[in-house]
C-alpha cells in the first residue's frame, strides 16, 4: 500500500511538471528573440511571428499589424524630405535629397544590423498583480556607429546657416557621413534590460513587452545619433 501511495506522489508531481511545462508557449529568451527582431532588426518574418504569438492575448488581432520594414522605409523616406524642407534652402532641395537620403538609410541600416547576447533571464514576483511573474532579461546590445557625427560635419562650415550652404557642400557632407557610416564604423556594446510581463490566457503562459520598443532602442538612439 506505501509503495501504491509513493507511486501516486511521483506521478502527481511528475504531471505537474509536464503541465506547467506545457502551459508556457514560449521561454522569456526566446520571446525576446523574437520581439529584438521584431523590434531592432525590423525582420518581416519575425514580425510576423511576433503577431502570431501575440494573438491569442490581443482576441485574435495583430499587436503589430501595421509594423513592418517598409512602413519603416517609407517613413524615414517621408522625415528625410522633412529634414531637407526645415534645414536647406528650397533651390538645392531635389539635388541634395538622393545623398541625404542615402545617409539617413545607412545610419538606420546599421540600427537595423544590430545585434544581441543575453547574459541573465531572471524570474520574479510582479508586484502590481499577485501570482504573475516578470522576466527581467539582462543582455548586450552591439551595433556599429562612425566616429563621427553630423553636427561634426558641419563644424566646418559654421560660418555658414544651413540655409546657405550650396548643393556641393551638402552633397560632400553627406556622402562623406555615408562613407562613414558604411565602411568607417566601430563596433559599440551596450548593457540593458527589458522586462517581459508573464500573462496567462486559456490556461497557457506568454511574455509580453510593455513598451518594449521604446526600452531597446532609447539607450542606443540616445548614443547613436547623439554621437
Amino acid at each position: 500500500m506505501k509503495y501504491f501511495k509513493i507511486t501516486f506522489i511521483l506521478v502527481g508531481l511528475f504531471s505537474t511538471q509536464v503541465i506547467f511545462a506545457q502551459e508556457e508557449v514560449k521561454k522569456p529568451a526566446e520571446v525576446f528573440d523574437l520581439y529584438f527582431r521584431a523590434m531592432m532588426n525590423m525582420n518581416d518574418g519575425a514580425i510576423a511571428e511576433l503577431n502570431n504569438y501575440l494573438r491569442p492575448t490581443s482576441k485574435g488581432s495583430d499587436v503589430y499589424g501595421n509594423l513592418s520594414k517598409q512602413a519603416v522605409v517609407e517613413e524615414v523616406k517621408a522625415s528625410t524630405d522633412k529634414f531637407i524642407d526645415a534645414n536647406f534652402s528650397k533651390d538645392i532641395s531635389e539635388s541634395v535629397k538622393a545623398s541625404v537620403g542615402e545617409f539617413f538609410m545607412a545610419m538606420f541600416q546599421n540600427l537595423w544590423d544590430s545585434s544581441y547576447k543575453i547574459k541573465e533571464v531572471k524570474l520574479v514576483d510582479n508586484p502590481f498583480i499577485k501570482g504573475d511573474k516578470i522576466a527581467e532579461v539582462y543582455y548586450t546590445l552591439s551595433f556599429k556607429k562612425p566616429n563621427i557625427s553630423l553636427q561634426e560635419s558641419l563644424n566646418a562650415y559654421q560660418n555658414k546657416t544651413t540655409k546657405s550652404l550650396t548643393e556641393k557642400d551638402v552633397n560632400k557632407i553627406f556622402k562623406t557621413l555615408t562613407e562613414a557610416y558604411r565602411t568607417k564604423a566601430v563596433e559599440v556594446k551596450v548593457d540593458q534590460k527589458v522586462n517581459l510581463y508573464q500573462r496567462k490566457f486559456d490556461s497557457k503562459l506568454y511574455y509580453i513587452g510593455d513598451n518594449i520598443s521604446k526600452t531597446m532602442s532609447g539607450t542606443l538612439k540616445d548614443i547613436y545619433l547623439g554621437n
